[in-house]
């Protein structure tokens, strides 16, 4: 007798909770090794949760850091060629710089080794009045 009160009990109290809880919510059975569902009962233990609801959640957590992970994998190959193509730019307006200052550079040691030899060729040329 008691069984069967407590077994109507318990299936009320499930009707009960499928139409305020569970309706938002698929039903499917999982089967898992012995040593990962003994560490789930460890798991719901410790944080005081029904194993349904540690799965539940350690499952909606595994999902979302899939997802995370593809969108960064999305994100990174829509940024990608946009940072190559400015990082191009950059280094394309960098290396004409540099090639400026090359210029310039060269021009000025040029220059000084005129001036150098020129100095040479005219040193005997002028004498200090004195």
């Amino acid at each position: 007798m008691y069984n069967l009160f407590r077994n109507l009990l318990n299936n009320l109290w499930m009707c009960f909770m499928s139409k305020k809880y569970y309706d938002n919510f698929v039903q499917h059975t999982i089967y898992f090794e012995p040593s990962t569902y003994n560490t789930i009962k460890i798991l719901a233990s410790k944080k005081k949760q029904s194993t349904t609801e540690t799965v539940r959640i350690l499952l909606e957590s595994g999902i979302n850091h899939e997802l995370l992970a593809n969108n960064t994998n999305s994100i990174a190959k829509i940024l990608t060629p946009i940072l190559k193509e400015i990082s191009r730019t950059d280094n394309e307006r960098l290396a004409k710089l540099i090639i400026k200052t090359m210029k310039a550079s060269a021009a000025g040691i040029y220059l000084t080794m005129q001036a150098i030899e020129d100095i040479g060729q005219n040193k005997g040329s002028h004498r200090p009045h004195g």
